[in-house]
């Protein structure tokens, strides 16, 4: 696994075209620079061409340096995702029979319009398609009128209605 703070530092090296300006950035020695580059040199060949006063990067450099800027990248969605728990982000698939979802359909639309980022996927379907939705990965949740008969999903009772 390379090193982390290498690629940073080559992002920075790159970015700052010098190592003195990439140790100012870093707050680093500009030895540390060095070594971090030799470091990477070593493992993946010649990286950057050093002429008086500018550095320019070999095809292995740029190679290197796309990798970088994606693990920066993965870096940051993984930081974000982490850090958003917000439950009215994201995408959910839900599936009812009719008379569920005539009553639940009009609140769903509500949820949505007042989380714009929640995305709400539902569809009207009878019990036997509710759980083979679910045991085949096709839905997230599934309400329905009665039990399954299958034993493998697993069905929790919310709410009882007295007949009339």
């Amino acid at each position: 696994m390379v090193n982390p703070l290498w690629l940073h530092t080559l992002l920075a090296v790159h970015d700052t075209g010098s190592f003195t300006r990439a140790a100012e950035r870093l707050d680093l020695t500009q030895a540390a620079i060095s070594q971090h580059i030799s470091r990477l040199e070593a493992e993946f060949g010649t990286l950057l061409l050093r002429k008086p006063r500018q550095l320019e990067l070999t095809p292995r450099g740029i190679m290197v340096l796309e990798f970088a800027r994606q693990q920066q990248q993965a870096s940051a969605q993984l930081r974000a995702r982490l850090c958003d728990d917000d439950p009215y982000r994201g995408a959910i698939t839900l599936a009812t029979p009719g008379s569920i979802g005539l009553l639940l359909y009009p609140l769903l639309l509500d949820q949505q319009q007042a989380h714009p980022a929640l995305t709400i996927a539902h569809r009207f379907a009878p019990p036997p398609e509710i759980v083979q939705a679910g045991l085949s990965a096709r839905g997230d949740r599934g309400l329905g009128d009665q039990p399954p008969d299958n034993p493998t999903p697993t069905a929790e009772p919310f709410a009882r209605e007295p007949l009339s």
